[in-house]
């Protein structure tokens, strides 16, 4: 992660840790977090651009715009099954292999996964063969498909921002 975007994280979660919504909050966080940063050590891997902070800004929307809709999404199904007379979901186990490479990111796609009802992730880094996202659905009928979407949908983006 460049040192941009560390400042602008450290900003933002400060703003929240404090609830205050103020550029003296960003400001202070950001400020506090370049200090921390420039005494331990940390360096970016990468040097900042700002066609790059635009592409990753973008992105980093753009996935955002799909989560929030499959969130919507995954809610409303999960009320239609909890209304219906009768439920009928076929709840299992998903084991794909994850292409991420960053923990950070692997984490990134556990937490959008396990924030969805119905639906619980864990990492399995115990295989030689790379590193495997477990999770589990409420409803699975077809898990190539289930699989498949979440390489489209989320897995792809994070992989592209990881990258870049």
């Amino acid at each position: 992660m460049s040192t941009f975007f560390f400042a602008i994280l450290a900003g933002l979660v400060w703003m929240g840790l404090t609830a205050d919504l103020s550029w003296g909050a960003f400001a202070f966080g950001a400020v506090v977090a370049l200090t921390l940063g420039r005494f331990s050590g940390l360096r970016a891997h990468r040097r900042f651009g700002p066609l790059r902070a635009l592409l990753l800004v973008g992105l980093g929307l753009r996935l955002l715009v799909v989560f929030l809709w499959d969130l919507l999404l995954a809610n409303l199904e999960q009320l239609r099954i909890v209304l219906a007379p009768r439920i009928d979901i076929q709840p299992g186990w998903i084991r794909f292999r994850s292409e991420l490479e960053t923990p950070a990111m692997r984490a990134l796609l556990g937490a959008m996964l396990s924030l969805t009802p119905g639906s619980v992730t864990y990492e399995d880094i115990s295989s030689e063969e790379g590193c495997f996202i477990c999770l589990h659905v409420l409803d699975l009928r077809d898990e190539e498909q289930f699989v498949a979407q979440i390489r489209r949908r989320f897995e792809a983006p994070l992989h592209t921002m990881e990258v870049l």
